[in-house]
């Protein structure tokens, strides 16, 4: 029997806009967060140092709420791309202990003097109170990964969404919809849909008359879905950011029951 699963959208989507008066994704991404334990007036801030050891750097991550009402399991995830790793560490926080703390030895190979990754603080249902991305090297240093204005598509984007629906076939898929103000001529865009290890890639034509792009994730009689976490991004054709945004796929049972 084929797997088949349910769409969790873990954050709203980002869009072009978003980064229009900002090059922090921390803070392109506060207005999209889905969790109802944080909100716009009371995010959760993040702090990251890294100092060397032999054969790498350890990394101390740190994240600190501005208030909570009662105690709160969260999830920091660790996303190296390039290493196709993930790390979770789980944390419980309070309203007398606001700050949560994950200390990560990463080892440097030969040749291999820099990298970055992506975090997410993640709340007990999955959903994603904040995110960002750190550039580091082997001598220790680290910093926010910069989202310049020269990453970032100027096509003007009207409105982007994933939402699980039925294809053509009467099959259910997690579809991503990225319509645009006004195009003026064909223009590509690249859907990817990537989790750790894996990464697959479809290009549309948008044309003035039909300013829209869809693509879908089969979510059950296909072979493409894998119970973990995911993005889904789309760019242009010199790969400048278009949209994005986070969701996890979970095993559904016969009976609809996850």
């Amino acid at each position: 029997m084929s797997p088949s699963f349910r769409l969790h959208n873990t954050m709203d989507t980002i869009t072009s806009n978003d980064f229009s008066h900002t090059c922090s994704i921390a803070s392109a991404a506060q207005k999209h967060i889905l969790s109802q334990i944080v909100s716009e007036h009371y995010p959760v801030s993040c702090q990251v140092e890294a100092s060397t050891i032999e054969g790498g750097i350890c990394l101390q991550f740190m994240s600190q709420f501005s208030r909570l009402r009662e105690e709160q399991v969260i999830t920091h995830k660790f996303f190296f791309i390039e290493r196709k790793e993930v790390r979770e560490i789980i944390h419980h926080v309070s309203p007398d202990n606001l700050r949560a703390t994950t200390v990560l030895l990463v080892p440097f190979y030969e040749n291999y003097n820099k990298d970055y990754f992506n975090v997410s603080v993640c709340d007990r249902e999955g959903y994603i109170l904040t995110t960002d991305a750190f550039v580091f090297d082997r001598e220790g240093r680290i910093g926010p990964y910069s989202f310049r204005q020269d990453f970032v598509s100027p096509i003007p984007v009207l409105d982007a969404y994933l939402r699980e629906e039925k294809n053509y076939d009467g099959n259910r898929v997690a579809r991503f919809c990225v319509s645009f103000e006004e195009l003026c001529s064909t223009t590509p865009i690249h859907i990817l849909w990537e989790t750790i290890g894996t990464t697959s890639c479809r290009t549309v034509l948008c044309s003035p008359d039909t300013p829209i792009v869809t693509a879908d994730l089969p979510l059950s009689g296909g072979s493409a879905a894998v119970n973990c976490d995911w993005v889904v991004i789309a760019v242009d054709d010199e790969e400048r950011f278009i949209a994005q945004t986070s969701f996890s796929l979970l095993p559904e049972l016969d009976d609809g029951v996850c």
